[in-house]
């Protein structure tokens, strides 16, 4: 167990040095009068990273920790925590001032036909590419549209845009040519070739297929239309591919059922019209029990009392039996709502492991037995307490 502790202490100091160096290269780049943005962001990426790896070191050092010891330990992290908010907001200011009145982060007024009824269009600003491949064809497409084919900028002035427009990694691959005509065509070939590899692409899109986040119940409306959504938008980039349905449906339809609950599967097997799966069939099976349940939803009575509450029970796959032991409970949203798909849920990590999942699905927990979970509320409530008692002190302080 000490060896355990000593290493994760150690991994820990490793971390914190790093987060202490990027820190104060952010304060040296904040001090120039020619802060560089790009710098800025990259260091700003690092430091979300780096943040992220103590967090998860600092929750693995607890579980080793005695009473006596706790306090120091949360005051340290506490320090550390308050110094890597300070820096990502005055980084992030920085960044808000320097782009603010910049004109080259917007499409030219040039890209725009002018109407004779004179109407002010609003300026259309192009989302920047920081290197992940899903996001490279809805780039492109904009930026080739709006900046590449636009016959009234020079080839330097495409340039500039393209790298005003580019973060991360992708900046990094064009990092070093100079503004001139024919380093412009080797930047878009290179970036291309990197990001814009069609078996890439490809990869991606059905990997992010094959990691759609389950449906547990068909009635939770919102759910059901983020993961119909989003089905659709992958289906539609591998079309834009140039990708035949003919060649992954028979893969990809079972993989994609076993997400979704048994009265789903049920019905879906029901309206099979022969034995072969087809991806549009199941798409336009699923467009019908969306937009059914969503009109059901309308003419849905309102609560009547505010102690009315829903569960649904959980379906367990591995043993294919409905659990009513744990229920997840599902708030109440007004048909308007839930239809527009605009409601947002707010969730909270789990106490148990820092992963975003409710506390009843997380593994960990339920591999402990009852007393173990007492025992480990118990200490991550006192972490609390006396985290919370030094922020205020240290606030009162500042006054």
């Amino acid at each position: 167990m000490d060896d355990k502790s000593g290493r994760l202490k150690k991994k820990r100091g490793v971390t914190r040095t790093s987060v202490t160096k990027i820190c104060k290269a952010i304060e040296t780049e904040l001090t120039k009068t020619d802060v560089n943005v790009d710098a800025l962001e990259e260091m700003l990426e690092q430091l979300a990273v780096e943040s992220n790896e103590l967090k998860n070191l600092d929750s693995q050092i607890e579980e080793f920790l005695s009473d006596d010891k706790l306090e120091k330990e949360v005051k340290e992290v506490a320090e550390y925590t308050q110094n890597i908010i300070t820096w990502k907001f005055r980084a992030t200011k920085k960044i808000r001032e320097r782009t603010k009145n910049i004109d080259s982060l917007n499409v030219p007024s040039s890209c725009y036909k002018e109407s004779s009824s004179n109407i002010k269009l609003p300026k259309l600003s192009i989302s920047k590419f920081y290197g992940q491949s899903s996001l490279w064809l809805s780039f492109w497409n904009s930026f080739e549209s709006a900046i590449h084919e636009n016959d009234s900028l020079s080839e330097v002035s495409k340039f500039n845009y393209l790298k005003a427009h580019l973060g991360g990694s992708a900046l990094s691959t064009i990092e070093g040519f100079a503004l001139t005509p024919e380093n412009y065509e080797i930047a878009i070939k290179l970036l291309k070739e990197r990001f814009g590899r069609s078996d890439v692409l490809i990869n991606t899109h059905l990997n992010n297929l094959l990691r759609i986040c389950p449906l547990k119940n068909s009635d939770d409306i919102v759910s059901f239309r983020k993961m119909f959504d989003n089905i659709q938008t992958e289906i539609r980039s591998l079309e834009s591919l140039n990708v035949l349905k003919e060649t992954y449906q028979n893969l990809l339809c079972p993989l994609l059922l076993k997400c979704f609950p048994p009265d789903l599967v049920l019905e879906y097997n029901k309206s099979m019209k022969s034995d072969k799966y087809e991806i549009n069939e199941l798409v336009y099976f699923l467009s019908i029990q969306l937009k059914a349940k969503e009109r059901s939803l309308m003419y849905a009575s309102p609560v009547s009392s505010k102690k009315e509450k829903y569960s649904y029970p959980r379906y367990d796959s591995s043993s294919e039996k409905i659990n009513n032991s744990r229920c997840f409970s599902s708030k109440r949203f007004s048909s308007s709502d839930l239809i527009s798909s605009e409601v947002k849920t707010k969730t909270n990590a789990c106490i148990f492991c820092n992963e975003f999942h409710a506390v009843g699905d997380c593994n960990y927990a339920l591999s402990l037995s009852l007393e173990q979970r007492k025992k480990y509320c118990l200490k991550r409530l006192r972490v609390l307490f006396v985290q919370s008692h030094f922020i205020l002190l240290n606030f009162v302080s500042q006054k």
